[in-house]
């Protein structure tokens, strides 16, 4: 698409239901931080276009979804936090509710 202003085409890009990915191409990078930071979509490829990798998260905002798949973020979907305390003396503890 071709637009006038930055903010013509960011309202150009978030003006839709779908937001899993978009792509920017630009000869100021300024400029393409700015748009990708300002676009609802999931993924923004600034100058290049289809790059995906496990390590990264992957996935959509609005009706492209919510979650993501692959990287760090998706392992938290399926993990849940537990932490368990062991004494490792052979004393018997003289008062468990006492630090020390």
């Amino acid at each position: 698409m071709k637009f006038e202003n930055e903010e013509e085409l960011i309202n150009l890009m978030n003006d839709n239901k779908y937001g899993l990915s978009s792509g920017v191409y630009t000869k100021d990078l300024g400029r393409g931080m700015r748009v990708s930071k300002a676009i609802r979509a999931g993924i923004v490829f600034v100058n290049t276009y289809r790059l995906i990798s496990p390590m990264v998260p992957f996935g959509g905002m609005k009706d492209s979804g919510y979650d993501k798949e692959a990287g760090q973020e998706s392992i938290k979907e399926y993990t849940r936090v537990k932490t368990t305390w062991f004494n490792t003396s052979q004393k018997p503890m003289s008062d468990p509710f006492t630090m020390g």
